[in-house]
């Protein structure tokens, strides 16, 4: 494992090829405990029993669904750092409201073939 990597992480997305892709990298970098999850109910119902050392959260999952609510919950009741995870424009008023939760990061979505 590398030095100062998490050895947690639970990761919210549902873009499945994403959702491999991501597991695939957390595991070869030495991550030992790598949750995926494609809901926000779904990941309060799991948090209530878990615990991480980060989650990576996609900003819009499918349906209404709304990553920065879901970060918001997970700041507030479980204090676990979070990282952002998007593949599109983000509206100023999104930008806005991911920054004041004051996330580690912002990462793209992208996966060059």
């Amino acid at each position: 494992m590398y030095k100062g990597l998490p050895k947690r992480v639970l990761v919210v997305i549902d873009d499945k090829l994403i959702h491999n892709y991501l597991h695939d990298i957390l595991n070869y970098y030495g991550v030992q405990k790598i949750t995926l999850l494609e809901s926000i109910h779904e990941t309060i119902k799991h948090l209530q029993e878990h615990d991480y050392d980060i989650v990576l959260i996609d900003l819009y999952l499918y349906g209404f669904e709304d990553g920065v609510e879901l970060a918001r919950f997970i700041t507030t009741h479980y204090g676990m750092p979070i990282i952002f995870l998007s593949s599109c424009y983000l509206p100023e008023n999104v930008v806005d409201e991911m920054v004041a939760l004051a996330p580690y990061g912002k990462y793209p979505k992208t996966i060059k073939h």
